[in-house]
């Protein structure tokens, strides 16, 4: 797992120590289990300003890349070795790879005169690294000796960007709106088998979400949009689809099965259709910030969506907090928050849960058919943020985010109490296949 720290933290959770000491505001961490959640190592590494790692996945072989921003001076080789990078404006975005015993192979870093960020990352069947993120102003996005220069259309833009696995630029594409306030954000990127790109975000106003020459303008529908755009192993864009109601509306998470179904994630409000093609499939929320499950084929076309509430306020729309993973039999794994009283199951039976504190936390698996399966929730008195969700061969699913006070992470009979020795703590947890523990 990856995130940011300060100050001192032992990283392992275990009867041992391995306390290690941020050098400035917020540093990076890359963290390794085993399977029964046992403390293998950990890495950390940061200059004097906030540094800040958004994803982490590895490929076939287990060599691990991760990706988020950085700020001024970062030496990003934790090692004994070097590999100093200088952000050009206030935070530019790094792309690292680490093999499976923790060793450092390579940094990537671009960024242009403004912030930029780096918000999610894949790995394809060949090794190469997907990203996509948000840029403002222009940016040369080849971090080696070339150059590919964009400029953002807008205010901000958005991006994909292939690597190889060594680190070398395959292409860039970025998009977005000419207006200042346009409001496009990609918050998560999946690939396929094949080498194709899948961005979820979101957006406002008018964009063209074609990079190339041709044009595919897509205007919200009011405040913010969800869309879904594909790209083909070679950069070129194949198609996107737009969803939204009269409120806000956001793609948070975005997955890929064996057989090249997509699964997007989010939260939306009010009356939303659904199906962005010509039929219809509306879904009504009961709250501001309810959730939402789209499944789609390869070629875009709408198959299904699911819907419950999120017993949300507004402040938490859009904060990434959606995530979503796919098993080898086609069954969708969501984890996210929920405040209040909500249920969770989208037909006609009940699945309600309350919260105990501000925030909690919860994982929900859907059949292939969207039809609900089973819900987990956990959390204390504060606020419970959830980060990515991850299923492994078995059909075991991996949950991460942060915690603060106590919590109970069982959320069956037994009882799995942790308290964080700070404001906030991170946690890593597993499910089997049925949900229990």
């Amino acid at each position: 797992m990856t995130g940011s720290f300060r100050g001192a933290a032992d990283f392992d959770p275990g009867p041992q120590e391995d306390i290690l000491m941020s050098a400035g505001d917020w540093d990076l961490f890359l963290s390794k289990f085993d399977s029964s959640g046992n403390y293998i190592w950990a890495r950390t590494w940061g200059g004097i300003g906030a540094d800040y790692g958004c994803e982490v996945e590895w490929d076939e072989s287990g060599i691990l890349y991760v990706m988020g921003d950085f700020e001024g001076e970062v030496d990003f080789n934790p090692g004994p070795g070097m590999d100093s990078h200088m952000s050009n404006g206030w935070h530019d975005i790094f792309l690292s790879k680490f093999d499976s015993f923790g060793n450092f192979i390579w940094a990537r870093a671009w960024g242009g005169r403004r912030d930029d960020f780096g918000c999610a990352l894949a790995v394809d069947g060949s090794g190469n690294s997907h990203a996509t993120g948000m840029f403002f102003g222009t940016v040369d996005f080849d971090p080696g000796p070339g150059e590919d220069i964009h400029t953002s259309v807008g205010d901000s833009d958005v991006f994909v960007s292939k690597f190889d696995s060594s680190g070398g630029l395959i292409w860039a594409r970025t998009w977005g709106g000419p207006y200042e306030l346009s409001g496009i954000r990609a918050l998560d990127v999946s690939a396929d088998r094949s080498g194709n790109s899948y961005v979820t975000g979101t957006f406002s106003m008018s964009v063209d979400f074609d990079p190339g020459p041709g044009e595919d303008i897509r205007a919200a529908i009011d405040d913010y949009d969800v869309f879904l755009s594909k790209f083909d192993s070679g950069g070129d864009f194949i198609w996107t689809r737009t969803w939204g109601g009269n409120s806000f509306d956001y793609g948070e998470g975005v997955s890929i099965d064996d057989s090249g179904d997509v699964c997007v994630t989010g939260v939306f409000a009010d009356l939303t259709d659904f199906d962005p093609g010509p039929g219809e499939d509306y879904h009504e929320s009961v709250g501001p910030g309810d959730r939402f499950l789209s499944r789609f084929n390869s070629d875009g076309y709408f198959i299904w969506a699911r819907t419950w509430e999120g017993g949300m306020d507004i402040y938490y729309i859009g904060q990434g907090n959606q995530s979503v993973a796919i098993d080898g039999s086609g069954n969708p794994y969501v984890t996210g928050i929920f405040e209040n009283e909500v249920d969770f199951d989208p037909g006609p039976d009940v699945e309600n849960r309350v919260s105990l504190g501000h925030t909690d936390a919860y994982l929900s698996k859907f059949d292939s058919n969207g039809d609900f399966i089973w819900v987990q929730t956990w959390g204390g008195v504060l606020w419970e943020s959830s980060g990515r969700v991850a299923v492994d061969g078995p059909g075991n699913s991996y949950a991460t985010g942060s915690f603060g006070a106590s919590v109970d992470f069982n959320p069956g009979p037994g009882s799995d109490n942790h308290v964080a020795t700070g404001e906030c703590d991170a946690f890593l947890v597993k499910f089997p296949p049925d949900g229990n523990w």
